[in-house]
Order: C-alpha cells, then sequence, then structure tokens
C-alpha cells in the first residue's frame, strides 16, 4: 500500500579556512588554495569555474569568487564528488539534479542555502542538512532518503520534494509551518495520522 501526502497551494562573510565534512576529507583556504586544489571533481570544478567565468583552473579561489557565487546550476554535470564545494558559503541556490552524488557532507557549511535542488542522485543519508536552517525550498525526488528529520531546524520550509524515496515517517513536516507544497509520493508505508498541517490530501 502506497500513501502520498501532498499540500496544495502549489551574505555572511565565508570563513578564511573551510574543512569539508566529507568521504574525503579536505581542507581548502581562501586565498591559498587554487580550484584545482579545492574542487577535486572535474565536472564540478568546470561548472563552478564555467559559472564565475574562471578559465584557468591554477586560479587561487579569493574572498571575490565566494561572494559572487551565490547560485550554481550544475544539473546533469556527471558530478560525483561535492569536496570543497563548502568554501563557497555565499551560495543561496544550488541545484545539482541528476547526478551520481551520494555523500551530502560538503554541503554542511553552506548555511545561507535557501533553494536546493538533489533530485535524481544516489543519496539515502541528509543528516549534513540538519544546519541549513535557512532553506525554504529542497527537492530530494529519486534518491534513497529513509528520514528527513535532519530538515527539523529548516522552520521557513515551504516546498518539500521528496517522491520517490524510502520514508517511512513523516511527522517532521509538523515544523514547517510556513509550507506550501509536499510531495512524498512512492514512498514506503507511513503513517500520516500525526500530521496537522492543513489542508491535507492522503490517498
Amino acid at each position: 500500500m502506497l500513501l502520498a501526502v501532498a499540500l496544495v497551494a502549489v551574505p555572511v562573510a565565508p570563513p578564511a579556512f573551510a574543512e569539508e565534512a566529507s568521504g574525503t576529507t579536505s581542507s581548502c583556504a581562501v586565498g591559498s588554495n587554487s580550484f584545482v586544489q579545492c574542487l577535486p571533481d572535474a565536472n564540478l570544478r568546470k561548472t563552478v569555474m564555467g559559472t564565475l567565468k574562471i578559465s584557468d583552473e591554477g586560479t587561487v579561489i579569493t574572498q571575490a569568487h565566494v561572494h559572487a557565487l551565490t547560485s550554481l546550476d550544475a544539473r546533469n554535470a556527471g558530478i560525483a564528488d561535492l569536496t570543497g564545494l563548502g568554501v563557497f558559503s555565499s551560495l543561496e541556490r544550488l541545484w545539482l539534479y541528476n547526478n551520481n552524488i551520494s555523500d551530502l557532507g560538503p554541503l554542511s557549511s553552506l548555511a545561507n542555502l535557501q533553494d536546493l535542488g538533489l533530485g535524481d542522485n544516489d543519496i539515502s543519508d541528509i543528516s549534513a542538512l540538519s544546519g541549513l536552517t535557512k532553506l525554504t525550498t529542497i527537492n530530494l525526488a529519486h534518491n534513497s532518503v529513509a528520514s528527513i528529520d535532519p530538515l527539523a531546524s529548516a522552520k521557513n520550509l515551504e516546498y518539500l520534494w521528496a517522491s520517490s524515496n524510502q520514508l517511512t515517517n513523516v511527522d517532521v513536516i509538523n515544523n514547517f509551518t510556513h509550507m506550501k507544497g509536499a510531495d512524498l509520493s512512492r514512498n514506503k508505508v507511513f503513517s500520516a495520522a500525526n500530521i496537522k498541517l492543513d489542508p491535507l490530501s492522503i490517498w
């Protein structure tokens, strides 16, 4: 039995040094390390440099680069490793749809993120997102996420797209009092009895 829940309505200065909480733990010092040193995934590096209009991957990442990168569209880019991205702490919108990403650790320091697109990846654990309190929109569709509880602190969340995952309990959405739209279809059987938000359509 499948249940779906739908709601129908439809810069902080970066640190000089940032450590990644990823599988490949690395560090990147703004003003010292280059794009090729900080971003080991060639596809991620190419996308970031293209957005910033940087041609030489040996260019040292500066505070100006960090402040300039507020939005990154990295859809369908073949990215597998986000190591180094956490240094770009001015990011507010980040689209990573349809890549090969499993480790979200490098995103834990992106405290200014408001719009995060992670649909169609290989993600099962979103605990690295627990400190992203400014999120208003997140797309996790078509992954293997078992719990959305790490999003509990995102009190201003308005849109949550999490269809086709492994969710069994979604009571945490009661925290999202500004919610305008949620798609939780095609997940494991879960009880929606404790969901208080209104209006709700359950099938």
